[in-house]
């Protein structure tokens, strides 16, 4: 079956707490979802969200969706799992996610302790905004 030209939904979420990098700070996230259809009514899905201070360019963001899309729509169309659509024996039964707790220079232990109470293993901390001999000090 012929798949339909792509459809772009944008999307602008809010961050509960700003992003800060050394480029600036972000308050949301933005992104487009894209979605590709055929004729017999399914549809693949796709998520293009640039980060170009981090390399992914809004061209890069878009022609991973449209693969992820097609990949997506293909294995609908198969009747397989993607994961199986991508030739995986089976499919992951757990998945560890990180809790983002944005700058060390903001970070509390007791967002530390939340997060851990709250099931996290796995903490992300955003490095390089004040100076190195600071960061240290507050990682011991």
């Amino acid at each position: 079956m012929t798949p339909s030209a792509p459809h772009w939904i944008a999307y602008s979420l809010p961050l509960r707490r700003p992003w800060v990098t050394q480029y600036g700070q972000e308050t949301r996230r933005q992104g487009r979802l894209c979605r590709i259809g055929d004729t017999a009514g399914l549809a693949g899905w796709g998520d293009a969200s640039p980060l170009p201070a981090l390399g992914i360019t809004p061209e890069l963001a878009t022609r991973y969706a449209l693969e992820c899309a097609s990949l997506d729509l293909a294995a609908r169309q198969a009747r397989v799992p993607l994961y199986r659509h991508l030739g995986q024996a089976r499919a992951v039964s757990s998945l560890q996610v990180n809790c983002m707790l944005g700058s060390l220079a903001d970070c509390t232990a007791k967002q530390v302790a939340n997060a851990y109470a709250q099931g996290f293993r796995c903490f992300k901390l955003k490095l390089g905004v004040t100076s190195l001999a600071l960061e240290l000090a507050q990682l011991e």
